[in-house]
């Protein structure tokens, strides 16, 4: 800050906060082994290869302020004159199998209720009980839920409402920056003065997204919530309640019954409709485990923001690594093209 005479000047300044975590790296020769020439002749070639992903792996994933994603460059090498490159990303699917998981299948029940009144009147209680089956789903599940409406006071209900919300956290440098985005959510009956209503059925589907935490990831967190709330007339706060919900890549075995009929009677596809890409089945060490896993599917995520760094990125080091960049960055396109440079796909079960 700067003062002079009867004037003062303040001085803003801004800091960019960042952070880089790199999960691996790895050259392989795909033709021709270190000081050997291979030839290639003109023609169409095919060059097949394999890598092995290490363990433990966090999920692909595309935010605001940070993304975690895996790209493979390939490079010909060609005496006198420029080198070929190319590159393309994939996508990471990491692994939270519900079944592990620390009471995920554990039925829960919360009540909320309260008493309305003002200087010269009374009121009974108002209020709901929400219960779940389990808190524990992976995309594709319908995400049960049974509410009971209670209102006893002299107040309308307006409507209640039902989220699962996605909730992000970014973090460099000791700072944290934290998003929240509305998955997906349904509203409810209204309830009159000295009525009860229950609410429950089908309706709330989760579509494809990240599961809960990102595994090894410490720069970038994901946790998912439900959210309930209560729209109460008149002057009066509404009632609301959040529950934890962990989303996982491995369904319940409990659940597998539901997801195949799901499966079977979900409708085809339309020709123009766009499809997913079909999994021909779990990898080996979960076919073991559970031989009769239903059969994922995979699907573009849903409300990600855009991959990209604004400009100048081509040179950039990304194999394998994770960034988080706390300045807001815009969702872009590649240059000169209106398709969308990355969008992950995720894990899910039915149709």
């Amino acid at each position: 800050r700067k003062q002079g005479g009867k004037s003062s000047r303040k001085t803003l300044k801004t800091v960019v906060s960042s952070a880089e975590e790199k999960y691996f790296d790895v050259a392989l020769d795909v033709v021709g082994t270190g000081n050997a020439k291979a030839i290639l002749l003109p023609g169409h070639h095919q060059l097949p290869f394999s890598f092995k992903l290490p363990q433990g792996l966090p999920s692909s994933f595309v935010g605001k302020y940070g993304v975690v994603h895996y790209e493979i460059r390939a490079e010909i090498k060609r005496p006198g004159k420029k080198s070929v490159n190319a590159k393309t990303m994939f996508t990471v699917n990491g692994l939270v199998d519900l079944n592990t998981a620390p009471g995920v299948s554990q039925p829960m029940e919360v009540r909320k209720y309260k008493k309305l009144c003002c200087l010269f009147c009374k009121s009974g209680p108002i209020g709901f009980v929400l219960k779940l089956p389990r808190r524990g789903f992976v995309p594709g599940e319908y995400l049960h839920f049974v509410a009971e409406l209670n209102n006893h006071s002299t107040r309308n209900v307006n409507s209640v409402k039902i989220s699962l919300l996605q909730k992000i956290t970014f973090k460099a440098n000791e700072k944290s920056k934290f998003v929240t985005k509305t998955v997906c959510e349904a509203k409810g009956p209204a309830v009159g003065r000295g009525d009860s209503e229950s609410w429950s059925g089908d309706i709330l589907k989760i579509p494809p997204i990240p599961p809960s935490k990102l595994a090894t990831c410490r720069i970038i967190d994901v946790e998912y919530t439900l959210h309930f709330e209560m729209d109460l007339a008149g002057p009066a706060i509404n009632l609301r309640q959040d529950i934890p919900i962990t989303i996982g890549s491995v369904p319940l075995q409990t659940s597998y019954n539901d997801i195949r009929t799901m499966q079977n009677t979900a409708p085809a596809l339309s020709p123009s409709a766009p499809s997913q890409d079909l999994v021909d089945g779990p990898t080996m060490f979960l076919q073991d485990i559970y031989p009769d896993l239903p059969p994922p599917s995979y699907a573009d995520a849903v409300f990600q923001d855009r991959f990209g760094a604004q400009g100048g990125d081509e040179n950039k080091a990304f194999d394998g690594s994770s960034e988080v960049n706390i300045t807001q960055v815009e969702p872009v396109t590649r240059p000169g093209s209106d398709t969308p440079r990355y969008m992950p796909k995720y894990v899910t079960y039915g149709k």
